[in-house]
């Protein structure tokens, strides 16, 4: 078990997956499962293994918060879902001008187009 301090420059969530990753410095990622519990900004110590080339988060420490707000709980949901939500009623007005569009899949190319996935 390895254990490392610093600011974190970035933290990914991925609701669908329960998965997060967090970034120290430039180019060192953690990754961990559940919700990371943290936000850019904040001073945290990990505690964590490798595993080839990941390096997996065993336990995530906050020891001084970050003033910024959090971008996700500022807005109070996930800007994916958010994003998400909107591509689905843009599907349904234009599966109502023109009803042989799919939702479902006019939906989900609308959102890997805005999402650049």
């Amino acid at each position: 078990m390895e254990k490392t301090t610093g600011v974190l420059t970035k933290v990914s969530y991925k609701a669908d997956k329960n998965s997060y990753g967090v970034e120290i410095g430039q180019g060192n990622w953690y990754n961990g499962f559940g919700e990371p519990g943290c936000k850019k900004g904040d001073k945290v110590e990990i505690e964590f293994e490798v595993n080839g080339q990941w390096k997996n988060v065993s336990s995530l420490k906050v020891l001084e918060a970050s003033s910024e707000p959090d971008q996700k709980t500022s807005y109070g949901r996930d800007p994916e879902v958010i994003v998400k939500t909107d591509c689905y009623k843009m599907a349904v007005d234009l599966h109502i001008a023109d009803p042989t569009k799919d939702i479902e899949s006019t939906a989900e190319e609308l959102y890997k187009k805005i999402m650049n996935k």
